[in-house]
């Protein structure tokens, strides 16, 4: 099924990954060097001031098949808990929300795979954008332990 926005739409989630400010061809006009998709990735997540926003720039990562960092993952996280109240969403339309979704998913793969991918101050941010919603998923909070 589909879901409906969390909350308003947040113009600066609006993702190209790869040319954002840099035209088509991939660069910006004076010498600019193009930014990498995490880099970018993690501006745009920092950027928004909505959970949507967050969220559609991690959708637009998805359909490009750029797998986040595990930095940008925990960033992604604790900015949409920090900002579900803002953007007045309740947590449960946050944690119903299909990318939210994928976003918890990719989350404990990384970590049942690659544990050691994940500084502390990820995995404090995880943890933290997970109570603040109250999400209720034992095998993220199993994988962190």
């Amino acid at each position: 099924g589909t879901f409906p926005p969390v909350g308003k739409a947040d113009p600066s989630s609006v993702a190209t990954f790869g040319m954002a400010s840099y035209g088509s061809s991939g660069f910006g006009g004076g010498g600019e060097r193009p930014s990498s998709p995490q880099s970018e990735m993690a501006a745009r997540i920092a950027a928004c001031q909505t959970c949507q926003g967050v969220l559609d720039v991690m959708a637009a990562a998805n359909q490009r098949n750029i797998m986040p960092s595990t930095a940008n993952m925990a960033i992604a996280m604790h900015r949409i808990a920090s900002t579900s109240s803002l953007s007045g969403a309740s947590p449960q339309q946050v944690i119903q929300n299909v990318h939210f979704r994928h976003l918890i998913m990719s989350v404990e793969d990384r970590l049942a795979k690659n544990p050691r991918d994940f500084a502390e101050q990820h995995l404090a941010n995880l943890v933290w954008g997970a109570a603040k919603l109250k999400l209720l998923r034992e095998p993220l909070f199993q994988l962190v332990e």
